[in-house]
């Protein structure tokens, strides 16, 4: 990090050329830290100096654009997204372009926080992925988790959903891949959520919880918490849900991404709000807005909070932060 500063002050003097290789290397050094703030400096000084060179679009460029796309992810709500899915789209078509299709695929692959009825194009980008790797392979088995959740969650294709789950299933039986087998059932248990199968999503849930801790994966222990939580919820198995919520928030709170630490907090601040633990509540729902001042989420369920113990003066505030940001797309 420190060298790519001082090449970025000495950039009219030596270049871009060593300012972009040590702000790659120091970009990806922060992702893995969790410094996902560093992270977008570093990309986005990367990116501009190149451009600003009239640089042609190389490998460099690629690893840039999917450095920046993840930091993006990691300090943005949902409704934020459509800028990292675009920088992601760019990655590919560039890796693609160049020949590179081991990179390509690695950005395919990425998993990425879903937001219901937001058609980014994630669906096409992961179908054009899907025809340059071979089928049955483990690549084909991450592609598909993925595909089947873009199929229901942008375009609403319940069977098409099911159908690349299975196949991506049958992969991860056969090479006995855990951690493929754990993206597909945390996946699949959030189309299942939204299409009331909770009987079924249940048990997949906790299995990919499961499997989640056993490979300390943090990512996919607050997902497929998250999808759980409130599928136990809906079934009336609040104590369950209780439990599962508090045990989301240690995995969520380390890994310092926004979405997955408001979904831990959403969780235990709703949970809390529906059997009229109103202070808990209201301390988790306000850690939210906090977090993310503008966001619909933790202020709508605040707002309603806050109306539903007499506090109308809070809760009009809050609606009105509603209003002075509404959500993109929201009319």
């Amino acid at each position: 990090a420190e060298l790519a500063y001082h090449f970025a002050q000495a950039e009219t003097v030596t270049g871009t050329d060593k300012l972009v290789r040590y702000s790659l290397l120091a970009g990806e050094q922060a992702l893995a830290a969790y410094g996902y703030e560093d992270a977008l400096v570093l990309f986005r000084r990367a990116l501009e100096a190149k451009q600003g060179q009239g640089m042609a679009e190389d490998g460099d460029t690629a690893a840039l654009l999917f450095g920046l796309a993840r930091a993006q992810l990691a300090t943005m709500v949902r409704l934020e997204h459509h800028e990292p899915y675009r920088n992601l789209r760019l990655s590919f078509d560039s890796y693609v372009e160049a020949g590179d299709v081991d990179a390509a695929l690695a950005v395919a692959e990425y998993p990425m926080p879903r937001a219901a009825h937001m058609d980014l194009g994630r669906n096409r980008l992961l179908s054009d992925a899907l025809a340059l790797a071979r089928p049955d392979s483990l690549h084909a088995g991450l592609l598909l988790a993925e595909y089947g959740s873009a199929l229901y969650y942008e375009l609403g294709d319940y069977e098409g959903a099911q159908e690349a789950f299975s196949r991506a299933l049958a992969i991860a039986e056969r090479e006995g891949d855990q951690a493929l087998e754990m993206r597909i059932l945390s996946n699949s248990t959030e189309v299942d959520l939204w299409t009331l199968n909770w009987e079924a999503g249940s048990p997949k849930g906790n299995r990919a919880i499961e499997l989640a801790r056993s490979l300390d994966d943090l990512t996919f222990q607050v997902t497929a918490s998250y999808a759980t939580t409130r599928t136990l919820a809906a079934m009336g198995r609040r104590q369950e849900a209780q439990r599962l919520a508090e045990a989301m928030l240690a995995p969520a709170e380390n890994l310092r991404s926004l979405t997955p630490l408001m979904d831990a907090l959403w969780s235990n601040g709703t949970l809390h709000r529906s059997v009229g633990n109103w202070q808990d509540a209201r301390s988790f729902l306000e850690r939210g807005v906090e977090l993310h001042p503008e966001g619909a989420q933790p202020n709508s369920y605040l707002a309603v909070l806050n109306h539903q113990v007499g506090d109308l003066v809070q809760g009009r505030e809050n609606i009105d932060a509603l209003l002075e940001n509404p959500p993109a797309g929201a009319t």
